[in-house]
């Protein structure tokens, strides 16, 4: 028996349970009906779908659920959609005592309701955000692999064949029940796909979603030393510059230990649950130290300290300080267990851009994922030319002084140490293109006697060659 449309429920015999909370997660769970006590299961549409993005990378290891962002161009399916958003509002107001402590006025009900359509700034596309269960959940999402002749392969299609740009989904979907969040502060519907038809769409290279400098396009070689580049067109949707991010909309989770770990988790803004990739810059960024070595073997992760000369790119990061710092004034109790002045909270946190003591140079500190990570970053080697050859950089590279770094960053969220005595943002390279600096002489850095360079000699024991001091 096929699936009922989404349409075709009757959203006025939806029955609502009583509010709960369980392992700190406040519900209330939706069925279809008062007799039957069934969830909600449908399918969105008879057409398919386009997948907005590319289906989420998970948070963390542990992560077994991600988001999929749907455009939803069907005005009477969205329609359908509001109407659903309508219901729950109804049943909110009737129970605001129950569900939020108090009573509320329909616009403030309104205001804390996350609605299941909503468009992004630059966009007048609807949207729709549903979770996919990843392989090792209880039951995962089962997907389907369609191919061009309409013919469908079940159980054939894979997480990797919706991360390829322009894929196009029929998702079946259960609703999970309202979410609660910040003591009611927030509230939503919360969708889960169950089986998804998939058409993949093309693989796009990782480059063609880098925004070259000058508005120029990147040239792909085969291998290093090539001169037959073909050129790769930008991508229809390049990453977003980390100056185009609004900071006033981005969406704090609430403070969590984990192994021992004290973190909050940051994301875009309150309608989605994606982490912050933005691209951080197109000119190229020069590496003010080489890429750190691992503290030990087990070391997946090394800091990598980059130069900031630009003034409006030490503005946004100076920006993002500041509304992680308003944030956590507002949530002292909650982040360091009291109320705490102003001046105490900005004395605890870590500027994201720093000085040395002997410099000038405004400084940022990124992680790089090393070989043997779960997802480790991606290191293309580029020239000056923008002459760029795939996954060809290593680490190696950027322990050379003085590479250029054009890096893709995410945003890991807030870390806390020593009890909350000190805390920052932390920002994590996703992807970066690498162009190498040269390859320094060990003697180079050793100071010399009397401020004059050593001398290295040949193997022949008669040429010899000057060697300048390195700078650091």
């Amino acid at each position: 028996m096929s699936s009922t449309l989404l349409k075709d429920v009757d959203v006025n015999g939806l029955c609502f349970a009583p509010i709960s909370t369980k392992n700190q997660r406040t519900s209330v769970d939706l069925y279809k009906d008062s007799n039957s006590m069934h969830r909600v299961q449908v399918q969105v549409s008879k057409e398919p779908l386009v997948a907005r993005f590319p289906l989420d990378t998970p948070v963390n290891e542990d992560a077994l659920r991600v988001s999929q962002v749907l455009r939803i161009d069907d005005p009477s399916l969205q329609e359908v959609m509001r109407a659903w958003d309508e219901k729950v509002i109804s049943v909110a107001m009737e129970h605001a005592k129950q569900w939020f402590k108090k009573e509320l006025p329909e616009e403030e009900v309104r205001r804390r309701f996350k609605n299941t359509l909503y468009q992004k700034e630059d966009s007048d596309a609807w949207l729709m955000n549903i979770k996919v269960k990843l392989p090792g959940s209880a039951v995962p999402t089962k997907l389907h692999l369609c191919g061009d002749d309409r013919k469908v392969m079940m159980d054939a299609a894979t997480v990797e064949d919706m991360r390829k740009r322009g894929c196009v989904l029929t998702p079946i979907i259960s609703t999970q029940g309202l979410w609660f969040m910040a003591g009611g502060t927030q509230f939503g519907m919360s969708w889960q796909a169950e089986q998804i038809i998939v058409q993949p769409g093309k693989e796009a290279s990782p480059l063609s979603l880098f925004r070259p400098p000058c508005e120029q396009s990147y040239k792909v070689l085969e291998a290093p030393g090539d001169v037959s580049g073909k050129v790769i067109d930008l991508a229809e949707e390049p990453y977003t510059l980390l100056q185009e991010v609004d900071v006033a909309a981005l969406h704090f989770g609430p403070i969590a230990t984990k192994n021992q770990r004290t973190s909050v988790d940051l994301f875009k803004d309150s309608a989605t649950t994606h982490r912050v990739q933005v691209q951080m810059c197109t000119e190229p960024l020069c590496a003010r130290f080489p890429l750190d070595t691992p503290m030990n073997e087990d070391s997946l992760r090394v800091s990598q300290v980059i130069r900031i000369d630009d003034p409006s790119l030490q503005e946004t990061f100076r920006a993002w300080d500041e509304r992680v710092l308003s944030v956590a004034i507002e949530n002292a109790r909650q982040w360091f267990k009291k109320e705490l002045p102003e001046e105490e909270v900005r004395r605890r946190f870590k500027n994201t851009l720093y000085q040395k003591e002997d410099s000038d140079a405004w400084l940022v500190n990124i992680k790089v994922k090393l070989p043997g990570s779960a997802v480790p970053t991606k290191l293309h080697l580029c020239d000056e030319d923008s002459k760029v050859v795939l996954n060809a950089a290593t680490v190696e590279h950027m322990r050379r002084r003085g590479c250029l770094l054009t890096p893709i960053i995410s945003t890991q969220g807030l870390w806390f140490m020593a009890g909350g005595t000190q805390f920052g943002i932390s920002w994590q390279a996703e992807q970066i293109l690498v162009v190498p600096g040269k390859e320094p002489s060990p003697l180079g850095m050793f100071h010399s006697p009397e401020e004059y360079p050593y001398e290295i000699a040949m193997d022949d024991m008669d040429k010899q060659e000057e060697v300048h001091l390195a700078e650091e």
